[in-house]
């Protein structure tokens, strides 16, 4: 058993140790002095005994750190130390890999809500509230019990509490800790789990590198003139989301389902009280461009948008001296979008002008909204 003792200067009166005898049987006064305020250790468990020995105890106002000729303070330093102080282990669910983070100070184990799907849990009623620092209790989403678990070599069953998490996707707490009997070693990255199987398990560091953002944050970041980063990614196809659809979502479709058609009419709208009018600037012509060159692909698009147009009456052949050329623009998934050039056609008409309230107003209005 190791003892660790600090002596300071302005140390608390100790029990002065009886001066030792020297070889030539003449007591040393120096001896003497430095045997005064003298901390002696014993241990007498049956694993370890402290014999006494006749050595020169340490000077008042030393440490043990110097005295038993270890490194100085600046120099025993860790050479990695932690930057976020968070600490993370992968871990297996189901058998499906996860990431969770390591927190003493959460009561249960948490898990975010997106990845009860992913991992093929069955997720059951909670009544179990949580709290943060300086925020309000929130209910939890529900619970998902005797989940299987495998963390390094140990592998047994545990209860999540489902929850709304942005930032991690599970959070291990002092529920699966004192199960497990699991001790927490910051200093050394390191978990020992002293189960029915005991191993240690190096932990991992926090989430370091790119990070997403939000245009807002991109705005802010640029502002406080941070070193930020944009990237351009192209999907040749888009994942489509499986799963129930919620409740919520599931009413609010049915209530605005004549807005948003599975597919349009192919039909012109009915007769309005208003027509649409187009007024020009008084004495100008009606603008009429040629049209631009196009491939062959992007003629053989042209012709069948424009047939597939006619049929549906949304166009119909017209002898106008209006004219404006088209021209495509290639969309995410390689089909061609047909765009119609009015730039013409905007420059002699009339703009419509319309009072339009300050935002800086409009948000002084709604400051005490509920």
């Amino acid at each position: 058993m190791n003892a660790l003792a600090t002596f300071t200067d302005k140390a608390s009166p100790v029990k002065p140790v009886e001066p030792q005898a020297s070889a030539n049987g003449v007591n040393d006064p120096e001896e003497d002095e430095d045997n005064l305020g003298a901390i002696s250790q014993w241990c007498n468990t049956l694993s370890h005994q402290v014999a006494a020995k006749k050595t020169v105890p340490p000077r008042v106002g030393k440490t043990a750190a110097a005295l038993t000729g270890s490194q100085p303070e600046d120099e025993a330093k860790p050479r990695n130390p932690r930057k976020n102080g968070l600490m993370f282990v992968d871990v297996k669910i189901h058998g499906k890999l996860i990431r969770a983070m390591i927190d003493t100070g959460a009561t249960h184990n948490y898990l975010a809500s997106a990845e009860v799907e992913r991992l093929g849990l069955v997720l059951e009623k909670g009544v179990r509230r949580v709290k943060a620092i300086n925020s309000a209790a929130q209910p939890i989403a529900g619970v998902t019990k005797s989940v299987l678990i495998k963390v390094g070599a140990y592998e047994g069953k545990t209860n999540l509490s489902v929850m709304v998490m942005d930032d991690f996707k599970l959070i291990i707490g002092l529920d699966f800790l004192h199960d497990t009997r699991t001790a927490v070693l910051p200093h050394v990255d390191s978990l020992i789990m002293m189960g029915t199987k005991p191993c240690v398990i190096p932990t991992l560091a926090g989430r370091t590198g790119e990070r997403n953002l939000s245009a807002m944050q991109f705005e802010k970041g640029c502002k406080r003139s941070e070193p930020s980063y944009l990237c351009t990614l192209h999907f040749d196809e888009i994942e489509k989301a499986s799963g129930p659809i919620p409740g919520v979502i599931k009413k609010l479709l049915k209530e605005f389902e004549d807005v948003l058609p599975d597919e349009l009419p192919r039909k012109l709208p009915p007769k309005r009280a208003v027509d649409h009018e187009i007024e020009l600037v008084p004495g100008t012509k009606p603008p009429a461009r040629t049209p631009y060159r196009m491939s062959q692909p992007e003629l053989v698009e042209l012709r069948k948008q424009l047939k597939d147009m006619l049929e549906s009456g949304i166009i119909k052949p017209v002898k106008s001296p209006y004219g404006a050329p088209v021209l495509f623009q290639k969309k995410a998934d390689g089909s061609l979008r047909m765009c119609c050039d009015y730039r013409a056609l905007n420059k002699i008409t009339v703009k419509n002008k319309y009072p339009i309230p300050l935002v800086a107003d409009c948000f002084d209005r709604l400051s005490q909204a509920n």
